[in-house]
């Protein structure tokens, strides 16, 4: 049982417990245990409510929060934020360094009350719907940032909890208008030297990404050669037609995609086997995988986290003090 001193930064957050206690929250059988209370807990929420209703701002609170519950639950998006609740406490509870939120999702008081970020919307005056709204047309997702050198931790316990229904998302390099040069130069057997020189006439900027037949139409040099080198000519004619084809696989740096039954039955996946890799991998990219119904996790391996909590190590007045990240 609580004690009757309640901090007043920390009682919005039980309130949200009152609303899943009394709500049918999951859309997901499986994971109607998330939301399990023990006795104990029961008993606290009800103290948290008494404590809540002679707060000055327990109405904006009570409103805001019955207000983002109303969407979630009509967009059929709470076993995402059960999900995401889940896997962040478990974290949190092995001392697994975990950012404190970033992006439009920390404008939810949901998520702040189920210790998905760490900031009081209602506080900094943070809009719920820049996160989720019922015209928003594609579903947002958390940008959640670990440990670098723990976030494998994570995975194990998806793998474990998860088992079949939890995968990596693929990525597929593209033929773009350098690299298909090359690689059809390389094909043809032309020159190093050669095909270097060729490939170095066309612009390179990612932020401003050109086709080839764009390149080739900006550049008078690379239009000379074209015209006047039949080596050039066929180059170029290959290249446009192979030119954005997949080259190579990879694996997503964050997403993750976690399934109510077995991936298999959704999409084929793919196993690098050269790759120290805990979870397979999707063969649908990830635009392709949520087309499929699928939804995508991020897991963001943050340096910085980890440096700060070494610095916190090893500095024992903060290990005194109890600070954390």
């Amino acid at each position: 049982m609580m004690s009757s001193t309640v901090s007043r930064e920390s009682a919005p957050r039980s309130l949200v417990k009152l609303a899943l206690a009394t709500t049918s929250f999951s859309s997901t059988p499986s994971l109607s245990t998330m939301i399990a209370f023990t006795r104990d807990e029961i008993s606290d929420i009800i103290l948290w409510f008494k404590v809540l209703t002679k707060i000055k701002n327990f109405i904006l609170y009570k409103d805001r929060l019955d207000h983002e519950l109303k969407i979630i639950i009509e967009m059929k998006y709470p076993s995402y934020f059960l999900i995401v609740s889940d896997y962040i406490k478990w974290a949190k509870n092995n001392d697994i360094p975990v950012g404190p939120g970033r992006g439009s999702g920390a404008g939810s008081l949901v998520a702040w009350c189920l210790s998905i970020t760490d900031v009081d919307p209602i506080k900094f005056n943070l809009i719920f719907e820049r996160f989720l709204n019922p015209d928003r047309i594609s579903m947002p997702d958390f940008d959640i940032d670990f440990c670098e050198d723990k976030r494998d931790l994570v995975f194990e316990y998806l793998t474990k909890k998860y088992q079949d229904s939890v995968a990596h998302i693929i990525t597929f390099g593209k033929l773009k208008a350098r690299m298909v040069i090359r690689d059809v130069g390389r094909v043809l057997g032309l020159p190093y030297g050669f095909v270097d020189s060729i490939s170095k006439m066309i612009p390179f900027d990612p932020s401003r990404p050109q086709s080839l037949s764009q390149c080739i139409a900006g550049e008078p040099r690379l239009q000379k050669l074209v015209n006047e080198d039949s080596r050039v000519k066929k180059l170029t004619e290959l290249s446009l037609k192979l030119e954005g084809l997949n080259r190579n696989v990879a694996t997503h740096a964050a997403g993750v995609v976690i399934a109510d039954k077995k991936l298999t039955e959704i999409v084929p996946l793919y196993k690098d086997v050269s790759a120290n890799l805990l979870l397979p991998s999707t063969q649908f990219d990830m635009y392709s995988a949520e087309n499929a119904g699928l939804v995508k996790f991020d897991f963001l391996g943050l340096k910085t986290l980890t440096v700060i909590n070494n610095c916190l190590l090893y500095t024992s007045d903060a290990a005194d003090e109890g600070l954390g990240v």
